[in-house]
């Protein structure tokens, strides 16, 4: 999985290791080739024998530390326990835009209508429509009338 460009994955590995505690050396090596860790502790799963093994791992990149306050919960109905982690990651403001309007109720129709006809997308239309955006807002009417435009904070 790739959030925000932070490559994590979790699952069932399937590579259990010499110790409960423990997965494959195999798995190991391949993960640290791709500068990758596994960041869970201890066992995931209740063999069917009362013994225990690491077969359910979290795994981020080396240089990681976006996975926190990882730990492991039993289900009740399966053999595997649950990995739970808090991701940590900082994520960037979105734009937020605001929209000012028209008070229709108490604007003063007589001096909107003239300040139209009077702006150039009145007394002199583009021939290209992509022109028009410029030509509608009006400059005598923005502060009295305040146009529909979009203002970023």
């Amino acid at each position: 999985m790739l959030l925000a460009d932070i490559p994590f994955f979790t699952g069932d590995f399937n590579s259990p290791g010499v110790t409960c505690d423990s997965v494959d050396t195999r798995l190991t090596a391949a993960l640290a080739c791709c500068s990758l860790k596994i960041v869970n502790e201890g066992p995931t799963r209740l063999n069917y024998d009362g013994g225990q093994n690491k077969l359910d791992v979290m795994i981020e990149a080396d240089d990681g530390g976006h996975l926190c306050d990882v730990s492991t919960v039993s289900t009740g109905f399966s053999a595997h326990c649950l990995l739970k982690a808090r991701l940590n990651c900082g994520r960037e403001r979105t734009l937020v835009t605001f929209y000012s309007y028209r008070d229709i109720k108490n604007m003063d129709i007589d001096s909107f209508r003239a300040s139209s006809r009077s702006s150039l997308s009145f007394t002199n239309p583009p021939t290209d429509p992509d022109d028009m955006p410029q030509h509608i807002m009006w400059p005598s009417t923005a502060n009295t009338n305040r146009n529909l435009e979009p203002q970023c904070s």
